[in-house]
């Protein structure tokens, strides 16, 4: 309750009370201080000292409704106009079951006051009943006075409590006046001791409701005061006249609890208080517990005298707990428990309501946050930006260290990482299925949770499995703070990597329909580029065909039309060669074609014999030569003594060596060189290389050398005749032999073609 005016110290000294500026006592209470002179009249017996120490006392009465100012006012009246060595006044305090005992003695040039409070329990002879019609107090006189003289002070039949003066000197045989005197100024005190309690009492009650008031208006506050409790659990104690207090509430685990405002109390001490309510927790389910008149311990800075522990319950749910207590009160004051009661009521509702705005708060940060990162997807389907750009609003929805994601490849049954934010890398390497706890949620799909590693429990990984359509398509790997998942961040990150799965999803399949796009391209220009390599085939096929044809038909049709005797015997068998030269072309052209078809169809059958590449070089070198001299080409061998054997058709791999000499001569400079060699390595590989010192192979035609009809230049108006079948019937038949064909070659410098065959084994 309200902090009593008159403080509980042991023994309190000063000068003489001053007047209260309150102004003067109701009228009631001036008509019973002016009854003092009705029984003075009726008794005749008052000298003009008493009348004059009346007429103070009446005013003393008058000058103060605080009742420690009016008392001591009295007090030092009475020593002044009395004469007394001290005066005392003892009043019972029944609300509190206490007895309050002022003191006044005589000093050497001021008066001196003490106060003390007593347990009215604990006095051996105070076992009086409120309302009690007397009242019998054992007095002990003190050593040298003479007499004690004591009268009731009472009030509409009530004993409040009793008025005792200490002469100087033994008392007269008949003290019969002194004592009407006291009687008469006991029955003042009692209507005005009345009247100052009621006014007290008054003004507690207005302070505590004053108080109540601004612990309601720090409790309205909840919802946006930060340290609201701190606020209203100082207020609590203030309007109570307690020490100390804490707030406890419940944690995550509802097997701990949480000092979150205290007051009064050290942190040990609140640790303490934390330990026992958990004690407790079961009984204070039903009702507040209270702990009175608890042992001092002299030794201890916080010794509690009395606590009182209260369950901040709103509804059906315990959030928490309130202890209050005192270190000097050994009893709560009465009332105190209603009071903590409601004031815990009001603090368990602003509990609730805080706790019902703080998850009013987080639903909307939550929708905020999925909001963002489903923005992110609806922003930009590439997946690097939309990844940079959702991980950073995961990181910083969650309060994350960091955060990746890491994509499934489901060929090689592994997780590799994409994309990361802040402290989220988990590296380039592969992470198979199953392993590590990203491996485990993408095995499993489902959410795992462990410590990060070397964090000594300060960090901890939390992975999620990304799924879209009940496809899995990765993992988001989440860094986050503290010892544990916290339940918001639990809440949070699963909706968050919902969002995520989608957004990657889209990504995934927009870059899926842009490569499906790009090749469907690429499948079109090669259509394309077919159709028009079919429409230059066509044109190259039938001007290399009319080449050696139409000379041919001129000859002949010369010869059919001429007029005998017009040539003589040895032109008509030159011009005959001539035709059948042609005639051979053409055939050369229809059998390259031919071959060419069944290569590709795996038709060309081909014997499988010992031949030695040696003579394979020298025929198919002898076959070249006219053509070589027509070019005026130096042609160089390097062709050892030993065999060279490999195991294949002689024929065909003569057709290799002819088509390499054939373009190494057409291709070559006038007055160039061509060098071919053979040679057997020390691995058993049979190596044979044409050389060229001609115009090289341009950069963009070498990817395509090998193609079948390819030529650099495809036009009708190209320079070199042939079908562009060389080079891809010679591959093919290195192919069917299990050999290999490549070449080098650099513009303007010349080229270089080799074919690596495999040994024949003796």
């Amino acid at each position: 309750m309200a902090s009593n005016p008159r403080t509980p110290e042991k023994e309190a000294a000063g000068g003489a009370a001053t007047v209260d500026p309150m102004g003067a006592m109701p009228e009631a209470l001036a008509q019973q201080a002016s009854g003092l002179y009705r029984p003075a009249r009726r008794h005749g017996q008052q000298s003009k000292a008493e009348l004059y120490a009346l007429n103070a006392i009446a005013g003393a009465l008058r000058a103060s409704l605080k009742l420690q100012a009016m008392i001591e006012q009295t007090l030092a009246v009475l020593l002044s106009t009395l004469h007394c060595a001290s005066a005392s006044i003892l009043l019972l305090d029944w609300e509190t079951q206490e007895l309050e005992v002022y003191v006044g003695r005589r000093s050497e040039d001021r008066p001196v006051f003490a106060f003390r409070r007593f347990d009215l329990l604990a006095l051996p002879l105070a076992n009086v009943a409120p309302g009690a019609p007397s009242l019998v107090v054992q007095c002990v006189e003190e050593a040298g006075r003479a007499a004690l003289l004591s009268a009731p002070i009472s009030a509409e039949g009530q004993v409040l409590g009793m008025l005792a003066m200490t002469l100087d000197a033994a008392p007269p045989r008949s003290n019969a006046p002194q004592q009407c005197l006291l009687r008469s100024i006991g029955s003042a005190m009692g209507q005005a001791i009345r009247n100052a309690r009621l006014y007290e009492r008054t003004q507690r009650e207005a302070d505590l409701q004053a108080a109540v008031n601004a612990i309601g208006t720090a409790i309205g506050k909840s919802l946006g005061l930060p340290h609201w409790l701190d606020d209203a659990l100082q207020q609590l104690l203030a309007v109570t006249d307690l020490h100390f207090g804490a707030v406890l509430l419940r944690d995550d685990d509802p097997a701990s609890l949480s000092i979150v405002a205290s007051s009064g109390v050290s942190a040990q001490g609140a640790a303490r208080l934390a330990a026992h309510v958990q004690s407790l927790a079961a009984r204070l389910a039903n009702e507040p517990i209270i702990e009175e008149d608890l042992p001092a311990e002299p030794q201890a800075s916080e010794a509690p005298r009395c606590l009182m522990y209260i369950a901040l319950r709103p509804q059906s749910e315990c959030l928490g707990f309130l202890a209050v207590g005192s270190y000097t009160q050994r009893h709560f004051a009465p009332g105190a428990s209603d009071l903590l009661v409601g004031i815990a009521g009001q603090i368990s509702l602003a509990l609730q309501n805080r706790r019902l705005y703080e998850e009013t708060q987080r639903s909307a940060q939550r929708l905020e946050a999925i909001s963002a990162v489903a923005s992110a997807g609806n922003q930009t389907l590439e997946i690097d930006r939309f990844l940079h750009t959702a991980l950073a609003q995961v990181v910083e929805a969650a309060d994350l260290r960091g955060a990746s994601v890491l994509l499934l490849a489901p060929e090689q049954l592994c997780l590799n990482q994409i994309a990361f934010a802040g402290h989220g890398d988990l590296g380039a390497e592969a992470i198979p299925l199953g392993a590590g706890g990203a491996g485990r949620a993408a095995a499993e799909r489902r959410a795992v949770v462990e410590e990060a590693p070397g964090s000594r429990g300060r960090e901890y990984w939390y992975y999620l499995p990304l799924e879209s359509r009940g496809r899995l398509l990765g993992v988001l790997a989440a860094r986050g703070r503290g010892p544990r998942l916290a339940p918001t961040t639990a809440d949070l990150l699963p909706a968050l990597a919902g969002q995520v799965a989608m957004g990657l999803s889209n990504a995934l399949l927009y870059g899926e329909a842009l490569e499906r796009a790009a090749a469907l391209a690429q499948a079109n220009e090669a259509l394309r580029a077919a159709v028009r390599g079919k429409d230059q085939f066509l044109a190259n096929v039938t001007h290399e065909l009319k080449r050696p044809l139409a000379p041919a038909r001129l000859v002949l049709e010369t010869l059919i039309e001429a007029p005998a005797g017009r040539f003589s015997a040895q032109r008509r068998q030159e011009m005959l060669r001539i035709a059948l030269h042609n005639i051979d072309n053409l055939n050369a052209l229809v059998s390259e074609l031919l071959d060419a078809v069944r290569l590709e169809r795996n038709d060309q059958l081909l014997a499988q014999e010992a031949v030695d590449l040696r003579g394979v070089a020298r025929r198919s070198l002898a076959a070249m030569s006219p053509l070589a001299e027509a070019h005026q080409l130096q042609v160089h061998t390097i062709i050892p003594a030993y065999p060279v054997n490999v195991r294949g058709d002689a024929a065909a791999l003569e057709r290799v060596v002819t088509n390499l000499l054939s373009n190494a001569c057409k291709f070559n400079r006038s007055g160039g060189s061509i060098l071919l060699q053979v040679e057997r390595t020390s691995d058993g590989k049979a190596v044979l290389a044409v050389t060229d010192t001609g115009l090289g192979i341009p950069a963009h035609a070498r990817e395509h050398i090998f193609e079948r009809f390819y030529q650099a230049d495809g036009s009708s108006t190209r320079a070199h005749e042939g079908l562009g079948l060389g080079l891809y019937i010679a591959r093919e038949i290195v192919e069917h032999h299990r050999g290999q064909i490549h070449f080098e070659s650099e513009e303007n410098e010349g080229t270089t073609f080799t074919v690596i065959l495999p040994i024949a084994e003796d």
